[in-house]
């Protein structure tokens, strides 16, 4: 069996009390996880902030058009 696995089985057996609690807060780590990589990806020279001079550079060029 593996570790998770292991894990998975242990929750199974909590009081709902404590299931509620231990799930609520594994979301808030993955969200704050998911935010520090965004943060991370959005600093200069990562790939949000390329890919926004990328696209302001195409808009600058005349390559762009309006939405509908």
């Amino acid at each position: 069996m593996t570790a998770v696995q292991e894990i998975a089985l242990a929750i199974d057996q909590l009081p709902e009390k404590d299931f509620w609690f231990l799930t609520n807060a594994l979301i808030d780590m993955r969200e704050f996880h998911w935010d520090q990589k965004i943060i991370e990806d959005a600093l200069p020279g990562g790939p949000l902030d390329l890919m926004a001079q990328k696209a302001q550079q195409e808009f600058h060029q005349g390559k762009t058009y309006p939405l509908p």
